[in-house]
């Protein structure tokens, strides 16, 4: 019979707290079409986020170009006609459009700020909340390196390097090198919940793949109405590719029917990197999707 499976997915254990990761604040500067050089700016969070100029004017990328945005009535913004360009390399018309945006930039602002006090609501106690993942003993994290068709990992040996990363035990001395600069950790994942708990929670992490997932990362990462809105079929994706190597029932510490917790790493840059390196948000934003799958069926449980 097959297993159903609680999923808990998120990017980095030693952030179980935080929500949120926040955009790379560094300035880059990009080609235009045209030829000119623009200085970007992203600002948000897996939740909302943004791109502008240096004086704040709010931009949409189009491909590999960035556009003047144009900001509708309930805040949402649109690419223009408009390439964008530097303050003082803009157009007249340019301008006239930097001047009718600024005059609606609060709609923007607005909409983002509704949209957070929208999901900072309180849930009923209990509500769609899991079972807490054991924080004592040495309970199994299954962990599933994912790349897709047009991103692949950048490593030699991806599994090798993960299962440092989490499992390497600094009584062993420096992490292996192997030409990423890992020497200059200490320990690894597993070794921080170690000291940190003095020796009583020393969990173990089982790396498996990488697997290829069906689609490319553009859908994937795909942003509607929410970020990243078909990051629940990536999940999905990545347990059925290993379906047929993975035991789940190895991972439900507690024999509840429910594997207690999956993480899906994923190959590329995430949407907090500066754009044009972007893929998706990371996987933080999985971090609030719950799904319980039952065969190929998922439902959507927070």
């Amino acid at each position: 019979m097959m297993k159903k499976i609680l999923l808990s997915c998120c990017l980095a254990l030693c952030t179980l707290a935080a929500w949120a990761a926040k955009a790379n604040p560094t300035p880059v500067t990009v080609t235009q079409s045209d030829g000119t050089l623009l200085t970007i700016y992203q600002y948000g969070d897996e939740h909302f986020s943004w791109i502008s100029t240096a004086d704040g004017t709010l931009l949409t990328q189009v491909g590999m170009d960035f556009y003047v945005a144009e900001i509708g009535k309930d805040g949402t913004l649109k690419a223009s006609g408009q390439l964008a360009h530097n303050d003082g390399q803009r157009s007249a018309a340019e301008k006239e459009l930097v001047r009718k945006q600024e005059a609606m930039r609060n709609a923007f602002f607005d909409s983002i700020s509704r949209r957070l006090n929208k999901e900072a609501k309180t849930r009923a106690v209990g509500k769609h909340t899991p079972p807490y993942f054991p924080h004592s003993g040495s309970p199994k994290v299954l962990v599933i390196l994912a790349q897709f068709s047009d991103v692949k990992f950048s490593l030699p040996d991806p599994v090798k390097s993960f299962n440092d990363y989490f499992n390497h035990d600094a009584s062993a001395g420096p992490l292996p090198d192997y030409g990423n600069n890992e020497k200059r950790n200490y320990g690894s994942v597993r070794q921080y919940f170690k000291d940190m708990s003095g020796g009583q929670f020393t969990p173990q992490f089982v790396v498996v793949g990488p697997v290829t997932l069906p689609k490319e990362s553009s859908y994937y990462g795909k942003d509607g109405t929410n970020k990243d809105t078909n990051i629940g079929e990536l999940i999905q994706d990545a347990c059925h590719a290993v379906e047929g190597s993975v035991n789940f029932s190895d991972y439900d510490g507690d024999n509840d029917g429910y594997v207690d917790l999956v993480y899906v790493l994923h190959a590329g840059y995430g949407q907090n990197a500066p754009p044009r390196t972007q893929i998706l948000y990371g996987l933080n934003r999985v971090r609030q999707h719950l799904s319980r799958w039952v065969g190929k069926q998922s439902a959507a449980m927070g």
